[in-house]
């Protein structure tokens, strides 16, 4: 019999030893409590340029700098809350200190500031800057581990690389180094490349555990108990990501279209074979139930775009909105509520991810919509924006609530 999602907890590392919850009080900010509130700041930046065009407020607006705010800015911010206070408790190694928390919250705010003001040049150069403090930190953490992270986290690895990649080749394009025809490949590298791979594997590791599909047990300080390691696993984790690079490269340099399906056809095989799709959450929580909408829309982007590539942009929007963002909100939401030391009922009926979700699906379907209208093209992007912007504030307030007001001490 599975536990109650109260007591299944992935991320909860509270000591229950007084001596070292007395020393809990001395630990360094986790990461996740600097920069999940910074990526709702800067989520919101990235979108407003849709009602601020559409209502008069601004004279013209890019597309690219808005893509560019997202996912340097608002995912990237969330990417390093969570895998910087995540790897060290799965590595056992040292929380990342005040000096790397610093440096890239700042590089972040600069390349966010760099890109609403169209300057790619910089704005490419500040956000590879952050990723190579980042890379720098992770990899130091698995050299000096003491124990291995789960099977499926060379995706992680493998991400890191797409992203740095990827932010590259548009730096080079922008410093006109080498040809344009290279720069939608570099940014589908930091979108379908790193964002995707991270998820796959992270999420092929916590995303069951918090539906309910899978036990996990803890040792006596609330440290998780890996499973037993699976050559398998590690091997199909390396092969989907290293397809997912050449689906890529074959389809935005090759110009296959074929690429396209193939690369929905690997996610969908890794999927089945980590988060089936078709298993509902035992888990009857409202996190859970986001996760698997999140699972299913990320699909339902891969395969649309595929079979319609006229408007794949306008698709892979369910990836965007219906995928990253939920899947944001359900896992910050674990986050702050376990290392806060929060009960986990409270993921149950959260209200606030409630709304923020709801808000977030009704800003996608607006956003698919405006595919398939001339004259108020504009008008569904505003109200796209404004619905997402709505979600995410709703639910940014729970959230940054919950960090600025812990109710037990910071775990180790």
């Amino acid at each position: 019999m599975l536990p109650s999602i109260a007591t299944a907890n992935p991320l909860r590392v509270i000591s229950r030893s007084p001596a070292r919850a007395q020393s809990l009080t001395h630990a360094p900010c986790e990461p996740y409590r600097i920069f999940f509130p910074l990526g709702v700041l800067l989520g919101i930046a990235g979108v407003a340029v849709w009602p601020l065009y559409h209502y008069g407020f601004l004279e013209t607006y890019s597309g690219r700098a808005h893509a560019m705010v997202q996912i340097a800015g608002f995912l990237y911010s969330f990417i390093v809350g969570f895998l910087m206070t995540a790897l060290p408790r799965m590595t056992r190694t040292p929380l990342p200190g005040t000096a790397f928390k610093t440096s890239v919250a700042l590089l972040l705010v600069a390349d966010t500031m760099a890109f609403e003001l169209w300057s790619f040049r910089w704005g490419n150069l500040f956000f590879l800057t952050a990723q190579a403090v980042v890379i720098v930190a992770a990899v130091g953490r698995f050299l000096r581990r003491s124990h291995n992270p789960p099977d499926t986290f060379p995706l992680v690895g493998i991400g890191l690389f797409f992203g740095f990649t990827g932010t590259t080749m548009n730096a080079l394009v922008d410093w006109e180094v080498i040809e344009p025809v290279w720069s939608m490949l570099g940014l589908r590298m930091l979108t379908e490349g790193m964002v995707l791979s991270l998820v796959m594997g992270i999420g092929a590791f916590l995303e069951p555990r918090l539906m309910g599909l899978v036990l996990f047990p803890t040792d006596a300080d609330g440290r998780p108990i890996l499973p037993r390691s699976s050559r398998m696993l590690t091997g199909a984790a390396i092969a989907s990501g290293l397809a997912v690079g050449a689906t890529l490269y074959a389809q935005y340099i090759l110009d296959l279209a074929a690429a396209a399906w193939a690369r929905a056809a690997v996610v969908t095989v890794f999927l089945a074979l980590t988060v089936p799709p078709w298993r509902l959450p035992r888990a009857q929580t409202t996190l859970a139930k986001t996760i698997w909408i999140a699972n299913l829309s990320i699909l339902v982007a891969l395969w649309g775009a595929a079979i319609s590539p006229g408007i794949g942009i306008d698709l892979l929007h369910f990836m965007f909105m219906g995928g990253f963002s939920l899947l944001i909100l359900a896992i910050a939401t674990r986050v702050a509520l376990a290392h806060g030391g929060f009960s986990l009922e409270k993921e149950s009926k959260s209200w606030p991810l409630r709304i923020g979700g709801f808000c977030i699906v009704f800003g996608l379907l607006s956003r698919i919509g405006a595919a398939f209208v001339i004259d108020s093209y504009f008008e569904h992007l505003a109200l796209a924006g404004i619905f997402w912007i709505a979600g995410i504030v709703i639910w940014g307030i729970f959230i940054t609530r919950l960090i600025a007001k812990p109710a037990a001490a910071t775990p180790r």
